[in-house]
């Protein structure tokens, strides 16, 4: 699939730096499906063991085995996160969302479009949104930088938490990242959902955020509680957190907080969009079109 869709950019996508985001995807994907099969033998694979250590049955193996365990999970989380940013800048509210010219809901072309809002405002005669933004700038430009910030701290508590499951250490640091990603995040959104609702791509993030914010706390309480009792029944650390339903909520645990990381990183996107719209540079290609049914040129 993403073979085709790097192809279908190469002959169909006219914006360059959306081609370079395809080809990235290309390559992500290959590198995540090597680095895989590197790992699956380097657990099964005696050879691969011998050819890479000189004690094949030592720690050293353990450690890089979880070594790149980490970074085969994070890579793929980076993978998810790229094809959310392709998915936003390919929709239908990136392509017609220049400020002025497009219904942010709809797409409907605006220019010519008679005023209909009681403040002046631009409202789109087909849906009746209001495409004016009075958003202070200096307010709007700290988003993007909040948002990079979270997602930061999403991406230490992200590995904190492979490093909890690949080795059964301590809980105590990933309880910690969790408190201060919820923090980040909470600021976040309320910075968004107080000052940029406007935005609705920014206000949805938002809503999405708090209620992802909310299922992981959730599940990761679960599974640790799951998993403290499994080891109270004097059930190893390696067997405790595979049990049937440990299993269930470590997965889900892990795939919420990919979405929380994804859901970050298209609030800088779109953040920065909003930003550049602001200060009037619309003119540069974000991909809206001229008029209807033309092709991309930007």
């Amino acid at each position: 699939a993403t073979i085709v869709l790097a192809v279908t950019f190469a002959r169909t996508e006219p914006r360059k730096w959306v081609r370079k985001l395809g080809y990235i995807a290309l390559v992500a994907v290959c590198l995540q499906g090597l680095l895989g099969g590197f790992r699956v033998k380097l657990v099964s694979s005696p050879w691969v063991q011998e050819k890479l250590f000189t004690n094949p049955t030592g720690a050293d193996v353990e450690n890089f085995r979880i070594f790149v365990a980490m970074v085969h999970t994070t890579l793929a989380q980076c993978v998810l996160c790229l094809f959310a940013v392709i998915a936003l800048v390919m929709s239908r509210h990136w392509l017609y969302a220049t400020i002025g010219n497009f219904c942010r809901a709809c797409g409907y072309d605006l220019r010519g479009t008679v005023s209909g809002a009681e403040d002046g405002g631009l409202r789109c005669p087909e849906c009746g949104l209001d495409n004016t933004l009075s958003l202070p700038q200096k307010i709007a430009a700290k988003v993007p930088r909040l948002a990079l910030v979270t997602a930061i701290t999403v991406v230490i508590q992200l590995l904190l938490g492979a490093l909890r499951r690949h080795t059964d250490g301590t809980i105590i640091y990933h309880a910690i990242g969790a408190a201060v990603v919820a923090v980040h995040i909470i600021a976040l959104s309320r910075k968004i959902l107080v000052h940029c609702s406007q935005c609705l791509v920014l206000a949805r993030l938002a809503v999405l955020l708090l209620a992802a914010l909310g299922i992981q706390l959730a599940l990761g309480l679960g599974s640790w509680l799951l998993t403290s009792a499994a080891i109270e029944a004097n059930r190893p650390p390696q067997i405790a957190g595979k049990t049937e339903w440990a299993s269930a909520l470590i997965s889900a645990h892990v795939a919420v907080g990919a979405i929380i990381l994804a859901a970050c990183v298209l609030v800088i996107v779109e953040g920065k969009r909003v930003v550049r719209d602001l200060n009037g540079d619309s003119s540069q290609p974000t991909g809206a079109i001229p008029n209807r049914g033309e092709v991309l040129t930007a």
